[in-house]
């Protein structure tokens, strides 16, 4: 669980930081702007897990259900239940608390990458 968790902060630094070098090098500046590029991409991020992940791969995986381990009765491969939780999440939470979060993050890498190199 510990190692999990590492990883996946690792993950979210590196997004973080990729964010915020590709934006200082494509030359976009003032705060207003840098925070919407950091929500954009992040917006992007999260639909790519909506459509890639949630989607194609319960689609893919559907049929597997019979040969996951203690998924055999799970009500969460039903698709009403997948979208009680799945959609909500990338529709409503994710552009309401993450996005702006990521670009307040990337607005922040950005403006520090332009105090040290100008």
């Amino acid at each position: 669980m510990i190692i999990s968790r590492v990883i996946l902060i690792a993950i979210y630094l590196a997004v973080f930081v990729y964010f915020g070098v590709s934006t200082y090098f494509s030359g976009v500046t003032g705060f207003k702007e840098l925070f919407w590029t950091g929500y954009i991409e992040m917006l992007f991020v999260n639909f790519g897990d909506l459509l890639i992940l949630d989607c194609l791969l319960r689609a893919v995986t559907k049929k597997m259900r019979g040969f996951i381990k203690g998924a055999e009765d799970c009500k969460a491969w039903e698709l009403k239940e997948w979208m009680k939780a799945a959609l909500p999440e990338h529709l409503i939470i994710w552009p309401l608390t993450c996005c702006p979060l990521a670009g307040l993050i990337t607005a922040g890498i950005v403006n520090l990458l332009y105090l040290v190199f100008g």
